[in-house]
């Protein structure tokens, strides 16, 4: 994982060599991002929408950095994306993945 990158729960950290504009918008990325997991677990915590969150999003965790590899093994110059935090582009991407693979069913297993 790269040094800027945490893993889920968490915005990306600047690097070291941060400028003064770099570290406060990681500072504003930081206190947006905790405001809105804030707002999150309130809206989840009378639902039972919580497991069904926390499935899709080791789901995707699991098929970005998976596909992540794929691409760096198919272009060596490509540099790993980190999975969070979670982008539009990321979740375009991971969608048209989700409504273009086979769907297993569990009646089917």
């Amino acid at each position: 994982m790269p040094p800027s990158a945490t893993p889920y729960g968490g915005p990306p950290t600047p690097p070291i060599n941060a400028t003064g504009l770099e570290r406060s918008l990681a500072a504003l990325e930081a206190e947006s991002h905790a405001i809105r997991e804030a707002f999150t677990a309130e809206e989840q915590s009378d639902k039972a929408t919580g497991p069904t969150y926390a499935r899709h999003v080791k789901n995707y965790q699991h098929w970005w950095d998976t596909s992540q590899a794929h691409r760096q093994n198919d272009d060596p110059s490509h540099t790993i994306v980190p999975a969070f935090p979670i982008t539009a582009a990321k979740v375009t991407v991971f969608l048209e993945y989700e409504m273009t693979r086979p769907q297993v069913r569990q009646n089917d297993v």
